[in-house]
């Protein structure tokens, strides 16, 4: 159990011998190549004269907790980086829109063949682009409330796999529907759920360079469910996992890095939560849990 600091320091071995008690110290262990969070509590049997004759300890397997903990630093992350991302994208939209206005005026003053004005239109391209981009910092910082309604969950996402279609053109890809029931009426809101959906489905074809399997599904769990969409693509790295729901994190060329923290928050403004599982070169994992 025992796990060294820097210069060979063990509070376990420490305890031991110094006879200090341990109250619910943290150190990992790693089983079958899982890393495991584990809390440690010590407390010494003493005999005559002082004499130690036994020692009770206490392990606990803290992985939910460790998950718990890490969703609020994100929730708290992500609250902070919303307010600055409104505070930004309202300080630039308008100077920006000015930008474009001024620009457009020279553009369209200008005779066709002149060399200038391919520059100018490279201009207006990426202006449209930071447009494009303050409006999902926006979508994602000053998102309306959710207004909640009866829905069937199967026609929501049958929705959103019929209007992703068009997106696999030219990929070979087979999308599953792994449904348990063909009706599960739960209260939400259909328009920001298909949003998380059609994110979550459009990553699943960016993750499949050619041919591959998408598979989305749900089913019952006590008093919630699970939603999840699985595909078979090139996966998500270790070392990125825990930060994919940050805002402005994105390991795609040109990405805004906004997709998936605005997935994260629909689903946390729903009283949900959603976690990711991924192995670089195999595939990828959403699971969504929502109240019934």
């Amino acid at each position: 159990l025992c796990t060294h600091e820097e210069g060979g320091f063990c509070k376990i071995e420490d305890s031991f011998i110094n006879r200090k008690p341990l109250f619910k110290e943290k150190f990992t262990v790693s089983v079958s190549g899982e890393i495991i969070p584990l809390a440690l509590t010590s407390s010494f049997v003493y005999g005559k004269e002082d004499v130690i004759k036994g020692i009770i300890l206490i392990v606990e397997d803290i992985r939910e907790i460790a998950k718990l903990e890490e969703q609020l630093r994100r929730t708290e992350r992500l609250s902070a980086m919303g307010k600055i991302a409104a505070y930004m994208a309202h300080e630039i939209k308008n100077p920006l829109a000015s930008i474009s206005t001024g620009i457009e005026f020279i553009s369209h003053r200008l005779p066709e063949e002149n060399n200038v004005k391919s520059y100018i239109d490279m201009i207006l391209r990426e202006i449209y682009r930071l447009d494009r981009l303050i409006k999902n910092l926006l979508s994602f910082a000053s998102r309306r409330p959710i207004k909640k309604t009866r829905v069937n969950i199967v026609d929501i996402l049958k929705e959103c796999i019929l209007l992703l279609t068009p997106e696999t053109i030219g990929k070979d890809i087979e999308i599953k529907e792994n449904f348990e029931e063909g009706e599960l009426i739960i209260y939400l809101d259909p328009d920001q759920f298909k949003e998380v959906i059609l994110n979550l489905l459009r990553n699943s074809v960016e993750a499949i360079e050619k041919e591959g399997e998408i598979e989305i599904g749900f089913k019952r769990m006590g008093n919630n469910v699970i939603v999840w969409c699985k595909d078979n693509g090139k996966g998500i790295k270790e070392e990125y996992l825990p930060h994919i729901f940050e805002p402005f994190f994105s390991t795609k060329k040109g990405g805004s890095g906004l997709g998936l923290a605005i997935v994260h928050k629909i689903i946390e403004e729903h009283g949900g939560k959603v976690e990711v599982e991924s192995e670089y070169g195999k595939g990828t994992i959403f699971k969504i849990y929502l109240p019934l």
